[in-house]
């Protein structure tokens, strides 16, 4: 993690920084059966040998629809910080009028909590990685349930999170 943080950086992490950002990739690699997850093992299914094309067939499929909503989260987290409870209403308006769906909201498992979410911004608190961007994602999560009239349903997922803690 922390070479990795070094080489998207250009510097070392600080302890926090690599605790969170370890803990980022932990749970980027926990994705059950996804489309990406399931070309990687139908790659390496019909060959073995081959095991950089069957990581490839899965990173080519990262997108807006699975894993790669954490840039649409963050997205959205950079380009709302004045007021956060309006600013969250009026990024889920914006959102819902445009027929879109909300990035890092809602989980068709996990509910009434993404279980990795919460972890993941208690790591970031226990390392004074917490901040406005993770406020702004609770409240998007809570406008997005008032919203759609699902009260406790629409979780803040754990791309959601790792937008978030992108942004931090």
């Amino acid at each position: 993690g922390q070479y990795a943080f070094l080489e998207i950086q250009g510097r070392l992490p600080t302890a926090g920084e690599s605790a969170v950002f370890n803990a980022m990739l932990c749970t980027l690699v926990e994705h059950g059966m996804t489309p990406m997850a399931i070309a990687t093992r139908l790659t390496y299914l019909g060959a073995p040998e081959s095991l950089q094309g069957a990581v490839a067939a899965g990173l080519l499929g990262v997108g807006s629809t699975f894993a790669g909503t954490a840039e649409g989260a963050a997205r959205i987290l950079q380009a709302a910080l004045a007021e956060l409870p309006a600013i969250a209403e009026a990024v889920v308006r914006r959102l819902r009028e445009a027929r879109q769906p909300i990035p890092g909201i809602g989980h068709n498992l996990h509910k009434p909590v993404d279980p990795r979410a919460p972890r993941l911004f208690e790591i970031a608190a226990e390392h004074g990685l917490s901040g406005r961007y993770v406020s702004l994602m609770r409240h998007i999560a809570t406008a997005a349930e008032r919203a759609l009239d699902k009260p406790g349903q629409l979780p803040v997922n754990a791309t959601g999170a790792l937008g978030a803690l992108a942004c931090e």
